[in-house]
């Protein structure tokens, strides 16, 4: 047959939900799987902004040269006859 279960709060375990002796050794496990998580997360973040920004100033450096290069056109020095 199957027995009742109690669940303990942090730092207690056993049968009565006594103070456990391993301290909060166990606790900490998913603090640090979190912190590393949220490091990772936040360095891909920060190299796709770096990304988005370099794109940004390649696309304003084109634009700029596609602008002089229509103002360009028709603009050369020809020797004409007088």
């Amino acid at each position: 047959m199957k027995q009742p279960r109690c669940y303990c709060n942090a730092g207690y375990g056993g049968d009565s939900c006594t103070p456990s002796s391993s301290g909060n050794s166990g606790s900490s496990g998913g603090l640090s799987v979190q912190i590393g998580l949220m490091s990772t997360l936040l360095v891909i973040a920060l190299v796709l902004i770096g990304v988005m920004g370099y794109m940004s100033y390649r696309i304003n450096n084109f634009r700029k040269e596609q602008q002089y290069a229509a103002l360009n056109q028709g603009t050369e020095m020809v020797d004409r006859p007088f």
